[in-house]
């Protein structure tokens, strides 16, 4: 290098100097899977899933979000579809992320009730506690909502329609320290928790994470949720 510049390259989340800033990091991921592989790794409780290059819902053909394969989750016909997928406990020690990209293929498909679209349900285990989280959005009056505990209550966050036959983001961010939510994400809108702990009880069982997504079919229909790029990440700011 010549005189006087430094022996490395800049990238994002560093300054000239070479000093690390946070809040512009990528942060680690600790899980990721981007339904990429045929094999189907999730196991589903009710209704139906598959990893699949296109899902023909209605009169409308859907795609990836990214790559050349995503996963769809179909409910019973009025009933439930869940999908399930077991890992083992994250790292404790910093705020972690779990998001995911979704498309929703039909407002109408969906039971007008809580819950109705549970994009992320996070339950875990560390041999002495069990912690569970929940995200679910009402795609017949918009309103999203956090869960309170291992089976809701429900708390209301806000109301905020997004479109059908579209891909968006979610994500949410807690503190395993001190048990607390800090923030969710919607595409462009970022939703403050902070200081709201999310349900935590005395719990036995061996260590472990089951990460979920369920949806809820409404009368005589059967709902429909493809998802794309799920991650859990650590070292969130």
């Amino acid at each position: 290098m010549a005189r006087g510049h430094p022996d490395y390259i800049k990238s994002v989340g560093y300054t000239p100097e070479g000093l690390f800033l946070e809040e512009y990091a990528i942060p680690p991921i600790w899980f990721q899977d981007d339904f990429e592989s045929p094999v189907n790794k999730w196991w589903c409780g009710l209704g139906a899933c598959a990893i699949v290059n296109s899902a023909v819902v209605g009169a409308r053909t859907f795609y990836p979000y990214n790559g050349s394969g995503m996963f769809v989750i179909e409910s019973a016909v009025g009933g439930e579809g869940r999908a399930q997928r077991t890992i083992g406990t994250f790292p404790l020690t910093t705020h972690i992320g779990v998001s995911n990209n979704f498309c929703l293929c039909d407002e109408d498909l969906y039971e007008d009730a809580v819950p109705s679209l549970v994009l992320i349900d996070l339950d875990f285990y560390t041999g002495t506690y069990r912690f569970n989280m929940v995200i679910t959005y009402n795609p017949r009056d918009y309103n999203w909502y956090y869960g309170d505990g291992a089976v809701g209550p429900y708390v209301f966050m806000f109301n905020l329609r997004i479109q059908e036959f579209y891909w968006h983001y979610v994500k949410l961010i807690f503190d395993p320290i001190n048990h607390q939510f800090q923030s969710f994400q919607i595409d462009h809108y970022i939703h403050d928790l902070k200081g709201i702990n999310y349900y935590h009880i005395l719990n036995a069982t061996p260590a472990g994470c089951n990460l979920g997504i369920r949806c809820f079919g409404d009368v005589a229909k059967s709902a429909v949720v493809l998802i794309d790029d799920y991650k859990l990440t650590y070292g969130e700011s």
